[in-house]
């Protein structure tokens, strides 16, 4: 028999916890944001930690498709204990943005055995998705809840992959603070979200995302760093 998860805690399931892992995007605050990226195709890769401890990867691809952007997002933790495999927790999402912004979206997810997915598309003025029981849609512009876009940040809604919900949320913008890396320091502009997600991130002045942390409601800290950004963040 498997051990129960470390992360189920006061009855929530875990993919709400990681939930905030799935939310921040670059700088092109509240507008379309294809044009800046169309051209730049780039992985980015981060490691995932709690409490200091490794415990996963993410990994975010961009590549220009024609006059498209397609964005793949993979995500994957496990969680052990003297050689048990106590959690683990995959995502794989498909992004595809147009120059009117979300045109398409598939994402999967396995919650340790609990496998859940949503598929859409825009129609109209609306984007449309449906977790194979449910339909719901939403007026454009449409953010998952992925980190390559920081044209959310300019939102107070996004797109719960997980849970296929829109979630309201407020996003702040508070100033420029110094990351430390490994041998040198980078300046950063930090964001906080609060609502139904609860974050703090922090971006170059290119847009480009450093780094994240958050507390669980176990009270551990999880925290994300790029690992091909310059140097490796320490928060």
């Amino acid at each position: 028999m498997r051990a129960k998860p470390l992360y189920h805690t006061t009855g929530l399931p875990f993919r709400f916890l990681f939930l905030a892992l799935l939310l921040v995007q670059d700088l092109a605050a509240g507008g379309t944001p294809v044009g800046d990226y169309l051209d730049r195709p780039e992985q980015r890769h981060f490691d995932i930690y709690r409490e200091g401890r490794h415990i996963g990867t993410h990994t975010i691809s961009r590549r220009k498709l024609d006059d498209r952007l397609v964005v793949e997002a993979r995500t994957r933790i496990s969680v052990g204990l003297l050689g048990f495999e106590l959690y683990r927790f995959l995502y794989d999402t498909r992004e595809v943005w147009d120059g009117h912004g979300l045109l398409q979206l598939v994402a999967s997810v396995d919650d340790d055995g609990k496998q859940t997915s949503i598929e859409g598309k825009r129609t109209g003025d609306r984007f449309v998705w449906s977790d194979g029981r449910t339909e719901r849609s939403h007026a454009m512009p449409v953010y998952p809840t992925n980190h390559w876009n920081a044209g959310v940040l300019g939102q107070n809604a996004v797109l719960n992959t997980l849970t296929g919900k829109i979630n309201n949320v407020t996003i702040l913008d508070e100033g420029r603070e110094t990351l430390e890396h490994t041998g040198s320091s980078q300046p950063a502009l930090r964001y906080r979200y609060d609502g139904e997600l609860k974050l703090v991130s922090w971006y170059d002045s290119q847009g480009r995302w450093l780094a994240m942390r958050f507390t669980t409601d176990d009270g551990s800290t999880i925290e994300y760093r790029c690992r091909n950004c310059t140097g490796q963040a320490t928060l």
